[in-house]
């Protein structure tokens, strides 16, 4: 619940800070350092509901992935790997700020980051299933994504034009073929002022 939640994260915030976050406990830091610890008291206190709200048993987190690719390997690191009750997967990425340019990101459906975590774990599944895929965005508490059946409480940013993640991944790879193919014939495309186009 949700006392558990802060007290679980007062007890490792002072922790976190001395590993990571020594500059916030300097001298003249202290409204700063209260301000980073209440955004993330807030923000984990959100995101645990959230979870709870889609079913979620087990989070891992960056998860190192990789998969063939056209002409090579593409990996990364999952934020958080999701698996809920049933066994299905969901893939959330953390941000620390611009929610506004993630839904605007989710509503041009260009969320590419998404889109080659979820890739990933379709081609290890081997199966036909785009996992759900979500951003949280830290200082804002939000849950931001194009399928709010997957995440219930989130924000849902649908895609203006109705594409989903496959359509995104499409013309991704579409995009690194014409690309490959260029460099392929030597050519490097220089964008630099006075130059038009060709």
């Amino acid at each position: 619940d949700e006392k558990q939640v802060k007290r679980w994260i007062d007890k490792r915030l002072p922790v976190l800070l001395q590993e990571e976050g020594a500059v916030l406990l300097q001298p003249g830091r202290a409204a700063e350092k209260e301000a980073f610890e209440e955004t993330a008291r807030q923000a984990l206190v959100t995101l645990v509901s959230r979870l709870k709200a889609a079913k979620v048993n087990d989070v891992a987190v960056e998860t190192h992935q990789s998969a063939p690719f056209l002409s090579g390997t593409l990996g990364g690191y999952i934020d958080m790997l999701l698996t809920c009750a049933d066994g299905s997967e969901k893939l959330l990425d953390m941000k620390w700020s611009y929610a506004k340019y993630r839904i605007e990101e989710l509503k041009e459906n260009r969320q590419l980051q998404l889109a080659t975590y979820a890739y990933l774990r379709k081609k290890i599944g081997k199966v036909d299933i785009w996992p759900p895929q979500a951003y949280f965005i830290i200082d804002s508490a939000q849950l931001l994504t194009q399928d709010e059946k997957s995440f219930p409480g989130s924000l849902a940013c649908m895609s203006a034009t109705g594409e989903t993640t496959p359509d995104l991944w499409r013309r991704f790879e579409a995009t690194w073929r014409w690309r490959r193919k260029q460099m392929d014939a030597g050519l490097v495309e220089v964008t630099v002022t006075g130059t038009e186009p060709d």
